[in-house]
């Protein structure tokens, strides 16, 4: 983050709604719009010019609120953020809508539907950062539209840089005490934006707000915010970190001027310029006993200590030890290490460590460098393990100091330290978080996956909850994934489903198929595979729910089968009914029509003559046969609709078991002969002598029946050709009819053939008409038919003079002397 989106680029939607007709009124929603647009517009925080926020106080109608959006998010192009505080409404599908003055559950058609207010923030393509703000009953059913995942808004946002928060989840009800000027969660929100964050980034970025914002109402038992991000939603900044100390900084006249260190100026707090004092760093006293600590020599003060050891006062030893590894230089805390390491005093070794691991950052890596450089590596990596066991603060400090100096190895070293420490404290997501605070997001992931790898499963599981309470569903998901064998075993199944929906529609597709089929490995009888299997129906996953079926050991009975497409169909996953359905029919093929008269008695006549259709395209040829032979009416045209190969060898089955409908599925056949070329010679082959002059005759008049040719025995061609070459010959057939017959014959019949056409063909043409048909020869760039129009040629012309001119007048002029 370099700073706060560009005012003049921004704009922003403030919405809300205080006196309610049918509902309770929300005195202090006007508080919360008011203020915030003067946050927005304060110069210090942000400096939202005023025509660029647009307030709506109690508006009158759905249009005034669409209408803004609109126009903001034609406007904007940096951000653009929409706000919306009053009462919350669910329908009848659990769809989120922002309730305007009259409105109520009675009259949901006077309030504005989120995903309206959603689509148009989705279509402002030009708009760099999104950022959605509710404090509303049922906010977080905004999680569920199309913006998101069923859980996750922006997850399923289809721009960059989506955020989205909420002041409570799906089902709480947003708080307004009583009393109070602002809502609890508007009134956190402006408290963190108004005074900043100690020790926080110069800018506040969004999840940087809710995570402190969510920690105050937290520590209130008030209802706790939700948050989804999209991509870097995360990273938008919303106001400047008014917390981020001040420093007197000289100008180029001399005089004093007050600046943030984030490098903004206070235009009014111009003074005499003084020159700075500049003092050491003051050093802690030592003990009144022992005034002369700093200028005992490493050796001597070792002395000392065991000297007071050996008197009975081990803490002043201890209070000696803690403050030479805090105050004494570099090379002097690694001298009085080595002496402890020599003579094996671990405990005052660890008490030396810790107590230098508080010192400043650049103090303990010199401290580090030195042990090193006095073959102390060991010393220098449990001063590194004592510094991760310090506070969060001081080790996200120290990791960007490694980081920055390319001390991968130390850097390592530290964060393993950090997270043991965290893990014990229960506080790794607090690591986490303090680490991202501190723009350390590739260690702060890092750092999960050095938890995914060296935690028990149920305290990656853990991990992973928290990562997602917090938003940072990346993480969490990946852990989830990776720790996907303990989750199965110790959540529900219909948690670990939901689990694997949310995780697949927030975009961690490989992760929830990873848990998916972990739940699916458990399955070990029918209950099981059906109690599975109804989970995964549950949140649209019909393919592992036939995957739990398919692992049963044994195989579900029919009757239960049709007993779960009921239950589905009644919960309105009719496709899924039908799917079920579907694949127990191919796996099964005997239960056909068991179960497509069960779907007509139960009121599914189109299913099942859909299902009974399906099954004639994919079943066994050999179980398809019974099927047309019974229900010919039915499945003869799904029947012929299979690959040629097939619909050969079913025509053979019927000839044999039920002639009359081998008839009429040839009668098909031939019907289909001009979209199907490809049963041309199966028909000719099978077709009885007295019928086979008939479908030759019948297939002559098809426009790709010369592909026939090439498979038709001596006789049979001699009588298809006559046809042909009689109906393509017609004076009647235009000239596009000829060539492209000419063209087709040319490729697989015998010259003499392709001859025998032409002269049909120009019998009766001037020469007019014959250059006429050329030309369309020609058109086809077909070379073969131009060479058998030139063999045409020279069989019916003699003489070398005559032939040439016969070709020059024809406009065959390429192909003289040829």
């Amino acid at each position: 983050m370099t700073g706060v989106p560009d005012p003049a680029r921004s704009r922003a939607v403030l919405v809300g709604v205080s006196e309610y007709v049918n509902q309770a009124r929300l005195p202090s929603v006007v508080n919360n719009v008011r203020e915030l647009r003067r946050v927005f517009s304060n110069a210090d925080l942000w400096g939202l010019p005023d025509e660029h926020c647009v307030a709506l106080v109690d508006p009158e109608s759905t249009a005034q609120v669409l209408d803004a959006v609109h126009a903001a998010a034609e406007a904007a192009s940096d951000l653009l953020v929409f706000y919306f505080a009053g009462h919350g409404l669910l329908d009848d599908r659990g769809d989120l809508y922002l309730a305007l003055p009259d409105a109520d559950k009675d009259r949901l058609y006077r309030a504005v539907r989120f995903d309206d207010v959603r689509r148009e923030i989705v279509g402002a393509p030009r708009v760099l950062g999104k950022v959605v703000i509710l404090d509303c009953c049922f906010s977080g059913r905004a999680m569920q539209g199309g913006m998101s995942g069923s859980d996750d808004l922006a997850d399923r946002a289809s721009v960059e840089g989506s955020y989205v928060m909420t002041a409570c989840g799906e089902t709480k009800l947003a708080l307004a005490p009583p009393g109070e000027k602002f809502t609890a969660f508007t009134g956190a929100l402006l408290h963190r934006m108004r005074h900043g964050i100690p020790n926080g980034p110069k800018t506040l970025d969004m999840e940087t707000l809710f995570r402190h914002v969510r920690a105050d109402l937290r520590a209130k038992h008030r209802p706790v915010p939700q948050q989804r991000i999209r991509n870097d939603g995360s990273l938008i900044a919303l106001v400047r970190n008014r917390s981020v100390p001040r420093v007197a900084v000289k100008d180029r006249s001399g005089a004093g001027v007050v600046r943030r260190r984030d490098g903004g100026r206070d235009a009014a707090t111009a003074q005499a310029a003084a020159k700075p004092v500049v003092r050491p760093p003051e050093r802690a006293r030592p003990p009144s006993e022992f005034p002369d600590l700093y200028r005992w020599s490493p050796s001597e003060l070792v002395a000392r200590v065991d000297e007071q050891r050996s008197a009975g006062a081990g803490a002043v030893a201890d209070r000696l030890l803690r403050m030479a590894a805090r105050r004494r230089p570099d090379q002097e805390v690694a001298a009085i290490v080595d002496l402890l390491r020599r003579t094996a005093r671990h405990t005052e070794l660890r008490a030396v460590h810790a107590a230098a691991a508080t010192r400043p950052r650049v103090e303990i890596l010199r401290i580090v460098d030195v042990l090193r450089e006095t073959n102390q590596a060991d010393e220098a990596s449990a001063l590194l393990r004592a510094a991760g066991a310090t506070d969060a603060a001081n080790i996200a400090r120290l990791a960007r100091r490694l980081r920055d100096q390319q001390r991968h190895a130390d850097l390592a070293a530290l964060l393993d330290a950090a997270m043991d420490t965290a893990r014990k404290r229960s506080a790794l997501l607090g690591l986490v978080n303090t680490l991202f605070d501190a723009g350390l997001r590739e260690e702060g992931d890092q750092l999960v996956l050095r938890a995914m790898n060296t935690l028990p499963g149920p305290a990656v599981i853990e991990f992973a909850d928290e990562l997602r309470v917090a938003g940072r569903d990346k993480s969490a998901c990946t852990l989830y994934a990776a720790a996907a064998d303990t989750l199965v075993a110790t959540r529900p199944v219909a948690a670990v489903t939901r689990l694997c929906a949310v995780m697949s529609e927030g975009g961690h597709a490989r992760g929830a198929d990873r848990v998916a089929a972990a739940l699916i490995a458990t399955v070990d009888g029918m209950d099981r595979a059906v109690e599975v299997a109804r989970e995964f129906w549950n949140v649209t996953r019909p393919d592992d729910a036939q995957r739990a079926l398919d692992s049963s050991p044994t195989r579900l009975p029919i009757s239960r089968t049709l007993a779960l497409a009921a239950e589905l169909r009644s919960s309105r996953h009719d496709q899924t009914a039908y799917d079920l359905c579907l694949h127990t029919v191919l796996d099964r093929p005997h239960s056909t029509m068991e179960i497509v008269t069960a779907l007509r008695e139960a009121g599914r006549p189109v299913d099942a003559d859909t299902l009974l259709r399906a099954a004639v395209l994919r079943l066994p040829v050999r179980a398809v046969a019974d099927l047309v032979a019974e229900h010919a009416d039915h499945v003869l045209d799904s029947a012929v609709r299979r690959p040629p190969r097939e619909v050969a060898e079913l025509l053979d089955t019927l000839r044999t078991s039920n002639p009359a409908v081998a008839a009429r599925l040839g009668t098909l056949m031939a019907d289909m002969m001009t979209e199907r070329a490809e049963f041309i010679p199966i028909l000719i082959e099978r077709a009885d002598p007295r019928r086979r002059r008939e479908i030759l005759t019948r297939i002559s008049s098809t426009t790709d029946g010369w592909r026939a040719v090439g498979t038709l025995r001596e006789g049979d061609l001699r009588v298809y050709l006559d046809t042909v070459l009689a109906a393509a010959a017609m004076s009647a057939q235009p000239d596009r009819v000829i060539a492209t017959t000419v063209a087709s014959l040319s490729d697989v019949a015998p010259p003499p053939v392709v001859t025998d056409l032409l002269t049909r063909a120009m019998d009766g043409r001037d020469l007019k008409a014959a250059k006429r048909l050329i030309a369309a020869i020609r058109e086809l760039n077909h070379p073969r038919a131009l060479d058998a129009v030139v063999t045409w040629v020279r069989d019916t012309t003699s003489g070398e003079s005559r032939i040439t001119y016969a070709l020059l007048r024809l406009g065959l002029r390429e192909y003289v002397g040829g």
